[in-house]
């Protein structure tokens, strides 16, 4: 799971579905939202960079992935290396 410069998140729907995916960092202050509105049934990729809303690039550390859709919630823990 570590990463350095990006991180990729495949996720399949298979209806359409509002999802709301967010990074946080570890004292739970969100860093970036990747998606939140509706997607279509499929499969969809989302990118993290490593960066925060205003363009800075995140220090190394760990970061919290959060996914919500319509019918469930979730969250990953990845590993960011600079």
């Amino acid at each position: 799971n570590p990463f350095n410069a990006q991180t990729t998140m495949r996720i399949r729907l298979s209806a359409e579905e509002y999802l709301l995916l967010e990074i946080y960092d570890l004292k739970g202050r969100l860093v970036r939202t990747l998606v939140d509105g509706a997607c279509d049934a499929g499969e969809h990729v989302f990118i993290w960079d490593g960066r925060d809303w205003f363009g800075r690039q995140m220090s190394s550390g760990i970061y919290y992935c959060q996914l919500k859709s319509s019918s469930s919630s979730q969250v990953k823990k990845m590993v960011l290396l600079r």
